[in-house]
């Protein structure tokens, strides 16, 4: 189910890495144009049947991208976090047909806008070219490490790499070290690195027994010195 009804704040939005630091003036063109809307869990926000013919902006939340493979089986490509963008936004005309579906894990707020809208603002704007093409090759960057780990990565090590990219991405440093600022299961972690859930929760609970990680109110915190001194250069 989803609702059109949203509380989020203009603050919020600015804070997104795709609006964050554009001028006043490209902010007043861009954000009328978005269409906010709340997903609840297990919502699809778009599927195999949709012409997909719209650029998403996650502003809060969890979404999945998946495919459904000849068994009836799911297969995840993606685990979005705030700040993703997802969708039409790097497709063809030609290419407009989505195989993927896109699913709400959690409530989340996702601004929409129109494809060919989006696209006007951006040959108009060289702040916005300019933003999207660096969150672009960040998110490309970021695909590129995960496929490397998979190929040659153990368990342990595919789940340091991608809490630190989670870290650098969503993280807040204090004292103590990074606290990852989004609720994690170990589910979503191991979706994210291709693990199980059991092999995930294993290894995570020996990552906390050396004192790498631990978890506060619900949140993860990296505490290894090597690690949280990798993120600290890419949070500073």
């Amino acid at each position: 189910m989803e609702n059109s009804t949203t509380t989020t704040t203009l603050d919020q939005l600015k804070s997104i890495p795709l609006l964050k630091g554009l001028s006043p003036d490209v902010l007043s063109t861009l954000i009328p144009h978005l269409n906010i809307k709340t997903f609840a869990p297990k919502t699809v926000i778009y599927s195999p049947f949709h012409s997909l013919n719209r650029l998403y902006l996650l502003i809060s939340g969890k979404v999945q991208i998946y495919q459904i493979d000849c068994d009836g089986k799911r297969v995840l490509l993606d685990l979005l976090m705030p700040g993703s963008l997802f969708g039409a936004f790097i497709r063809s005309e030609s290419e407009m047909i989505e195989s993927d579906y896109a699913e709400a894990i959690e409530e989340s707020e996702v601004g929409e806008i129109a494809r060919t809208t989006f696209l006007d603002l951006v040959h108009t704007s060289s702040e916005l070219t300019s933003r999207l093409f660096e969150l672009t090759f960040e998110q490309l960057l970021a695909t590129r490490e995960r496929v490397k780990d998979l190929a040659l990565c153990n368990a342990e090590t595919r789940i340091v790499n991608q809490l630190k990219r989670l870290a650098r991405h969503h993280g807040t440093a204090n004292d103590q070290g990074v606290v990852i600022n989004t609720r994690l299961t170990h589910k979503d972690i191991a979706q994210m690195v291709g693990l199980t859930r059991e092999m995930t929760t294993k290894v995570l609970g020996r990552l906390n027994k050396k004192g790498w990680i631990s978890f506060r109110r619900g949140f993860m915190a990296l505490n290894s010195k090597e690690i949280i001194a990798n993120v600290h250069s890419h949070l500073s």
